[in-house]
């Protein structure tokens, strides 16, 4: 096994349970819109084990499936309120793309 592969696999068991764990957190505490918090908590977590990753502000937009009778769902940056970012996530390879909040981020729907 060459060393990229060895460092793929510790940086995926150490991101999985510490995701796991901070998910936990977040749903417990019922937080919602708390994914700058969570995503800046888990890059700083990551940091400390030595797993590169980066921490990503941007916007989102959620699409529901059409059987869901939920529309389409818009976090954008540039909007009305007090808020750092429309969302946060993290890229932490082997991930593209970690994101814990997204299913606590507040939406109107059923």
């Amino acid at each position: 096994m060459n060393l990229i592969h060895q460092l793929e696999r510790r940086a995926k068991a150490i991101i999985d349970n510490v995701v796991s764990r901070l998910h936990a957190e977040l749903v417990g505490y019922e937080r919602l819109c708390a994914c700058v918090d969570i995503s800046e908590i888990l890059f700083q977590l990551l940091e400390q084990e030595k797993i590169w990753s980066c921490c990503i502000k941007g916007s989102l937009t959620i699409t529901f499936p059409r059987k869901a009778g939920i529309d389409t769902t818009y976090f954008w940056s540039v909007d009305h309120g007090n808020f750092v970012a429309g969302h946060a996530w993290l890229s932490a390879p082997p991930y593209k793309v970690v994101d814990i909040s997204v299913r606590q981020q507040p939406y109107r729907g059923n």
